[in-house]
């Protein structure tokens, strides 16, 4: 991510994130990992991501489908304190 920032003119560390989620549906053999998404219609598992402006992926961390957003945004903010050394101001 460095090399990439550092290639388009920007400072080494981001000091803004977005942040997202994504459901990817997994096949029946993931058993217990998976979780059923309502509100999309899958069963399998998400993935809440932050990214910086420029669309580099900072952190990501994965859950059951199920789980709301806001229950993995701490663990998210905390991830991308840590691969940001805390550049990023919330």
């Amino acid at each position: 991510m460095l090399l990439i920032r550092h290639a388009k003119g920007r400072n080494g560390q981001p000091t803004v994130a977005l942040i997202d989620s994504r459901t990817v549906q997994s096949p029946p053999e993931s058993g217990g990992h998976a979780g059923d998404d309502g509100a999309k219609k899958r069963n399998g598992s998400k993935g809440h991501l932050a990214v910086d402006t420029l669309g580099q992926y900072v952190a990501l961390v994965v859950s059951p489908a199920n789980e709301q957003d806001r229950a993995r945004a701490g663990e998210l903010v905390t991830a991308v304190n840590r691969a940001t050394g805390g550049a990023c101001r919330w």
